[in-house]
């Protein structure tokens, strides 16, 4: 039985900073996208002395220095008390390079700076960003008209290192002056002052790209903001009196079943791909189901993140995923596949309808191969029989069944074997964080096979990658046979593909789901459509891929929390007795599923070979 323990996960992944141990409280302040772990962004905007001088300052900092963020110049706050903070605090020459940056023009700007430090002995350099890009890309602007007349950055203070932000210290109310003052942001972590628990824990928050070993991630900022809802959705407050599994549950679908299993193992957070929070929210009750499930989290004191389309965006993310399974191969040769055409049916006849598939058997009395399905206990065998007379007369069908990804570690398909070349549909726009670009980043894949691929081999593939499932949707044109057909080029997008297929004209286009008339238009065309149900074209990437990455990487990073809270004077027995555990868990849901299954009815004629 699984023990209740103090959650790392929960305490060093999600939560802002946290106080002493001893003093048993905690804030926090609006969720902003720069984290411990970002990079700053490279950006050509901000502005030193005349309009002319810009300034980037991802090529400035690439050693140790803070950058200052402040609501405005000459305001009574930040020239009386926070900037001064830093020209003269005593260990301002161990600090770097300091800017501050202000949404200014130059000439204010530099008139400030020449009042505050006249001589310049400082060093401190003063920016302006009349454009608010740079504040805006941090996600640290607010609606400042009511004082200042225009947006403004919130007042923060970012120690950074090796080009990286080390620490990140924003006000919770956007002007005050607390948590980014000089004697707070450069306290000694084992004083009086407030001890922080690194946030750089989890990369969903370090945005920081590739990482050695080829581990990427998934920067906030790759998500398409248009509509979608990433980052922390939920943060459930820390009480080091609660004991959590150090474990992150992974879901597609955040459903009233996976909260409940997320409870029951005692996880300290879910990942859900897909956010359960994708507008505002006017209340939270039990009524709804939604917010039934975040409240009970909640209570439990497990928070929520969603990655989403962050995910699909990234090189090696799940379209690559997708991509990986479409050019895989099955062996060398691969399987003959081919369609199988009912006895009494004549060779190339695709007028066929229903009835012509209908057996004699079906319309005699019940045969014992029947009777045996009826009884079988099974999901992927047990049969059900109406319970009043119909149009089906005695048929019988199955219960529905589902993918099962958690069997892809035993799949004979190898990826990434046939010869092609991979390009992103949709390139994600820039700036770019480090390690990125517009040639492997972006929504969508398109794979242009060296050689055309016969489709009946792709469907194959597809159905091996993704968890075998008992049956999927393919479109083809009218007058056309599966086998007959070759593929070269593939779109592939997860989840939902009409949007990013708007203007792809492969030969194949593979998603999880496509609207009745997208379908139409690409076998009107001339093209092909495989489709798996929404979520069927996600949850597999969980199982094959995040799973590892995220156990790698949370088993390091806990290594480091626990090394660095140990060195601390200043813990509870508590405390102590959670850091004594070495163990990081990560799961997949076993709960989690597409809301659709497939129904078969037994004694239908089968089309194809069979796949599992």
């Amino acid at each position: 039985m699984r023990s209740r323990r103090t959650s790392f996960v929960n305490r060093s992944i999600f939560q802002t900073p946290l106080r002493s141990p001893s003093r048993a409280g905690f804030h926090s302040s609006q969720r902003a996208l720069v984290r411990a772990g970002d990079s700053l962004p490279n950006l050509e905007v901000l502005v030193e002395g005349s309009p002319g001088n810009k300034v980037n300052l991802s090529k400035e900092l690439t050693g140790k220095g803070i950058v200052l963020g402040v609501p405005a110049a000459f305001s009574p706050s930040c020239s009386n008390s926070h900037v001064p903070g830093y020209l003269n605090h005593p260990k301002l020459k161990d600090a770097g390079k300091v800017f501050v940056v202000s949404v200014n023009d130059p000439f204010v700007t530099k008139a400030w700076g020449t009042m505050l430090d006249p001589q310049g002995k400082s060093g401190v350099r003063f920016l302006g960003d009349p454009s608010l890009q740079f504040t805006e890309t941090l996600e640290l602007a607010f609606d400042g008209a009511a004082i200042f007349g225009q947006h403004r950055s919130k007042r923060y203070a970012l120690l950074i290192e090796d080009g990286k932000v080390k620490q990140a210290f924003v006000e919770p109310d956007n002007t005050g002056v607390n948590v980014s003052a000089a004697e707070k942001a450069n306290a000694d972590k084992t004083g009086e002052n407030e001890y922080t628990i690194p946030d750089c824990c989890l990369a969903f928050h370090k945005g920081c790209g590739q990482l050695h070993e080829e581990i990427v991630w998934y920067p906030e900022s790759l998500a398409d903001k248009s509509f979608d809802n990433t980052g922390l959705l939920l943060e459930a407050p820390f009480d080091p009196i609660r004991r959590q599994m150090n474990s992150v549950l992974l879901t597609v679908d955040l459903t009233k079943e996976v909260a409940e299993e997320a409870i029951e193992g005692k996880h300290g957070v879910v990942v859900a791909y897909h956010p359960i929070i994708f507008r505002g929210l006017k209340s939270l009750t039990l009524a709804d189901s939604q917010q039934q499930s975040l409240l009970r989290l909640a209570l439990e004191g497990i928070s929520v993140y969603s990655p989403h389309t962050a995910v699909d965006a990234v090189p090696n993310g799940m379209g690559d995923w997708m991509a990986d399974i479409v050019t895989g191969s099955l062996g060398s040769p691969e399987p003959a596949t081919r369609t199988a055409t009912p006895p009494h049916v004549q060779e190339g006849d695709d007028t066929a309808t229903d009835s012509d598939y209908i057996t004699p058997a079906e319309t005699s009395n019940e045969s014992p191969e029947r009777e045996r399905a009826s009884s079988a206990t099974t999901e992927e065998s047990t049969f059900l029989r109406p319970q009043r007379p119909g149009l089906l007369g005695k048929r019988a069908y199955s219960k529905p069944t589902y993918p099962h990804p958690s069997t892809l570690s035993q799949t004979d398909l190898t990826p990434s074997i046939a010869n092609h070349k991979r390009t992103v549909i949709q390139p994600c726009a820039a700036p770019l964080p480090d390690g990125f670009s517009s040639s492997n980043t972006g929504y969508g894949r398109l794979v242009s096979f060296h050689e055309p691929q016969p489709l009946t081999h792709l469907i194959e593939r597809i159905a091996r990658g993704v968890g075998t499932p008992k049956g999927f949707p393919v479109a083809i044109p009218q007058g056309r046979q599966v086998e007959d057909m070759q593929i070269q080029t593939v779109g592939i997008c997860p989840g939902s593909g009409g949007s990013i297929f708007k203007n792809c004209t492969a030969d194949l286009l593979f998603t999880g789901e496509l609207s009745h008339h997208e379908a139409l238009a690409a076998t009107e065309r001339g093209a092909a459509v495989v489709t798996l149900f929404h979520s069927n074209s996600e949850r597999g990437y969980l199982h094959s891929v995040m799973k590892e990455l995220l156990r790698k990487k949370l088993e390091a990073e806990w290594e480091d929390v626990r090394k660095e809270m140990k060195a601390s004077q200043k813990l509870d027995e508590e405390w102590k007795e959670a850091l004594e555990d070495e163990d990081v868990q990560v799961e997949v849901s076993e709960r989690d599923r597409d809301p659709y299954g497939v129904v078969i009815l037994e004694e239908s004629v089968q089309q194809g070979t069979k796949l599992s």
